[in-house]
């Protein structure tokens, strides 16, 4: 975990906010965002206004940025460099949109945790440097509310 977090996360009890920031992803948006709904309003053709009906909690869209970088010990680029496709393929692999939902766990501010099972829809890479990349992951809740637990 870096100390650099506000919120500390893990996916799948994977840190993906490493001490050395050759990972460090921060929860952009789905912790206090409320979720979205399903269900709709009737429309009456030549009445004004709607007959609302009931909605229900459905999912939750969940959004980590932040950055991948080589960070391996040498100062050599090579090694940078190699470092980076190993962190890149890392996060690929715990990302996968084809895999079961995982539960995202954020250490909260009050001390408390917060978990919520999630699966990735999208990664958005723009590579910087040869051995840094800016990285947006999309992720939707299975659960739409997060379970609290502590603080």
């Amino acid at each position: 975990m870096n100390a650099a977090a506000v919120i500390g996360l893990t996916f799948k009890n994977v840190d993906i906010q490493r001490a050395d920031f050759s990972i460090f992803l921060e929860l952009k948006r789905g912790l206090n965002e409320g979720p979205e709904t399903r269900g709709k309003d009737t429309v009456v053709p030549g009445l004004t206004g709607r007959y609302w009906r009931n909605r229900v909690a459905d999912r939750r869209p969940l959004e980590l940025v932040g950055y991948v970088s080589g960070a391996d010990a040498s100062p050599a680029e090579a090694a940078l460099r190699r470092d980076f496709r190993h962190r890149v393929e890392e996060l690929r692999a715990l990302f996968d949109p084809t895999d079961d939902p995982g539960e995202l766990e954020a250490a909260l501010e009050d001390g408390g945790t917060a978990s919520i099972y999630a699966r990735a829809t999208n990664m958005v890479w723009n590579q910087i440097a040869p051995s840094l990349a800016s990285v947006s992951v999309e992720l939707e809740s299975v659960d739409p509310e997060w379970v609290i637990q502590g603080s």
